[in-house]
Order: C-alpha cells, then sequence, then structure tokens
C-alpha cells in the first residue's frame, strides 16, 4: 500500500518515526509530502533514515497543494499533525489518521 507522512510534527516525532518504521518493515510503500515551501536535507535525511528515496519527498507550499499531491500520488493513508488536513482527506475518501 502507498503511504504517506506530513513531514513537521509527524515524522519529527518518535511516535511517527515508528509509525513509519512499523509500515516499512510491513513492505509499504512510503512517501513524504509536506506543505514546506522546498525539501530540506533534514526532510531526505529523515526519508533516508526509512528507506524512503528523494524522488518520493515532496514539497507544496501549502495545505492545499499537499492535498493535491496525496490525491495524484494514490495514496491509500496519510498520517498528519494538522486536523485540517486529516479532516479534508477523510472527507476525499483518503483514510487519514492524526499524528
Amino acid at each position: 500500500m502507498k503511504i504517506g507522512f506530513d513531514f513537521d510534527d509527524t515524522l519529527t516525532t518518535t511516535k511517527g518515526m515508528n509509525i513509519a518504521k512499523l509500515r516499512r518493515s510491513q513492505g509499504h510503500e512510503l512517501f513524504i509530502v509536506s506543505a514546506r515551501n522546498e525539501v530540506s536535507e533534514e526532510m531526505k535525511s529523515k526519508g533516508a533514515e526509512l528507506g524512503i528515496p528523494a524522488s518520493k519527498i515532496f514539497a507544496t507550499g501549502s495545505n492545499l497543494e499537499k492535498l493535491k499531491k496525496v490525491e495524484a500520488l494514490g495514496l491509500k493513508l496519510f498520517y498528519d499533525n494538522n486536523p485540517d488536513v486529516v479532516k479534508s482527506l477523510n472527507d476525499y475518501g483518503i483514510k487519514a489518521v492524526k499524528i
């Protein structure tokens, strides 16, 4: 399954990293999709730690664009700390979980 993670306050937390490591060990394909304006070295480093190549790390510039990217990538599950993003994704039919 294709699973996405927000970066700030999601993959930067112990809980978020533990979930990502579990999902990776289960054989899922992982992505990072952030509303940041650009992909940082920190994002790439965290991705590398999780086995996520740079080609699967995205900075969209806004939460609206994040939602569009999650849909375009065909992600089936997304973890985020922002309750508005979680609600919007769930309302759109993409399962989202708040970290």
